[in-house]
C-alpha cells in the first residue's frame, strides 16, 4: 500500500514524530520558503474537505486544533511505494517544486543543472514558466506541409540585454528548457490519508473509505517525458540551446526494468542533445528525513540522423521546429501584451 512520504517538507513514516512539525501547523513548502501552492498538481481535489464523506468528528477535531485557514492545501511533496519486484517502498516525488522551481528571483537552481546551461557568470538573464509556444509552417514541401509544433515548457531561461532600455530587455541567447519530470499520483484519497497523518495512525486501507489505488502514476509520467524528450531536445538544440530533463532514479528504474533502454552508455558523455540529470532520495541518518541528491548526468543523441536506415524512433522525433526569431519574437509579444498593475506574470529576471 502506498503512503504519504512527506508532508509539508517533512518525513511521516513508521518513525513518524509524536508531534505534528510546525510546518505542518503553517503549510509552509521548505524548498519554496513559501506556503504550499502545489499540492500535487490536483486542482480542488489537492485541498484538505474536512466535510468529506470518510472523515470522522475525530478527523475534523485534529484539523481544527492544527489548520486555521479556509482551505489548507494538501502538501504532499512525496509518496512511498513498493512496485512489484521490489523488495521494499521507496519515496517517489510528486510535487515538482520538492525537485526544483525558479518562481523567486535569484532562483535556487540545482548545481548539475545549472552547469550545464553555458551562460557566463554575471550574465542578466529572464526565465519563464509554463510557456506554451505553438507553430505551423505551410511554406514546407511536399508530405512535410501542414506540421506543426505545440509545446508547453516548463521553464525557458535566456540570456538578455538592458542597455537599450524599455520595460523589457532584448533576447539575446539561447533558449535552455528545463522540464521537471515528476510522478503524479491516481486515484483519490489524499483528504482521507492527510487525516490519517494529522492523527498520527496508520494510512487507513485502499479497500475501505478510499475505493481507488493511491500511488505514483509512473506510466503517465514516462508516456508524457516520451511523447516530448525527441521533440524538445531536437527543438532546442536547432535553436543553439539544450532542454535539461530532471527526473528522479526511481522513475528512471522504472523505464530500466519496462523498455529496452540502457543508461550506462550515455553517463558522463559531452556532446548529445538529449540533456538528462537523475536525482535520488537518500535518508539523512542524523535528521531521519530525504535528502534530494545527485545521481548521475546522461547526455546523447535523440536518434541516428541517417535516411539510408529508418527506424521507429522517427515516430518521436519532431516534424517541424520554428525558427528561434519565431520563438523570441513571441516570447517579446506575450510579455509586451499590456497588464493591469498587480496582474501575474510567468517570468522573473536575475543575473547568472
Amino acid at each position: 500500500m502506498a503512503k504519504i512520504a512527506e508532508l509539508f517538507g517533512w518525513r511521516v513514516d513508521e518513525e513518524a514524530l509524536l508531534e505534528p512539525h510546525a510546518n505542518w501547523l503553517t503549510c509552509n513548502c521548505p524548498f519554496t520558503g513559501k506556503v504550499c501552492d502545489v499540492s500535487a498538481n490536483r486542482g480542488d481535489r489537492a485541498y484538505f474537505d474536512p466535510n468529506g464523506p470518510a472523515i470522522t468528528d475525530d478527523d475534523r477535531a485534529i484539523y481544527a486544533k492544527h489548520y486555521t485557514a479556509a482551505r489548507t492545501p494538501l502538501g504532499i511533496c512525496t509518496v512511498s511505494t513498493k512496485r512489484r519486484f521490489e523488495a521494499k517502498s521507496k519515496p517517489w516525488i510528486i510535487c515538482p517544486k520538492r525537485m526544483m522551481e525558479l518562481h523567486t528571483s535569484p532562483p535556487v537552481m540545482l548545481p548539475e543543472v545549472k552547469a550545464l546551461i553555458p551562460i557566463k557568470s554575471g550574465a542578466d538573464v529572464r526565465c519563464w514558466w509554463e510557456f506554451k509556444f505553438a507553430s505551423s509552417d505551410d511554406s514546407e514541401e511536399n508530405e512535410l506541409a501542414g506540421r506543426f509544433f505545440e509545446f508547453t515548457f516548463d521553464y525557458i531561461l535566456m540570456e538578455v540585454d538592458w542597455s537599450e532600455g524599455g520595460d523589457h530587455p532584448k533576447l539575446i541567447g539561447a533558449p535552455y528548457i528545463l522540464e521537471i519530470m515528476t510522478s503524479s499520483t491516481r486515484g483519490g484519497g489524499l483528504t482521507e490519508h492527510m487525516a490519517d497523518v494529522l492523527a498520527l495512525r496508520d494510512q487507513r486501507s485502499l479497500r475501505g473509505a478510499v475505493k481507488s489505488p493511491y500511488t505514483p502514476n509512473y506510466r503517465q509520467v514516462f508516456g508524457r517525458m516520451a511523447s516530448q524528450l525527441f521533440a524538445k531536445s531536437e527543438a532546442a538544440a536547432s535553436w543553439g540551446g539544450k532542454t535539461i530533463w530532471i527526473l528522479q532514479d526511481v522513475l528512471l528504474e522504472y523505464i530500466q526494468q519496462t523498455t529496452a533502454f540502457r543508461p550506462e552508455p550515455f553517463v558522463d558523455k559531452k556532446d548529445g542533445n538529449v540533456n538528462m540529470v537523475v536525482y535520488r532520495m537518500d535518508e539523512n541518518p542524523q535528521t531521519k528525513q530525504y535528502d534530494l541528491a545527485y545521481d548521475k548526468t546522461l547526455v546523447g543523441n535523440s536518434r541516428v540522423d541517417d535516411a539510408a536506415a529508418p527506424d521507429f524512433t522517427s515516430m518521436l522525433g519532431i516534424g517541424h521546429i520554428p525558427s528561434l526569431d519565431l520563438l523570441k519574437s513571441t516570447l517579446e509579444r506575450t510579455q509586451s501584451r499590456r497588464r493591469k498593475p498587480g496582474d501575474p506574470v510567468n517570468w522573473i529576471d536575475f543575473k547568472w
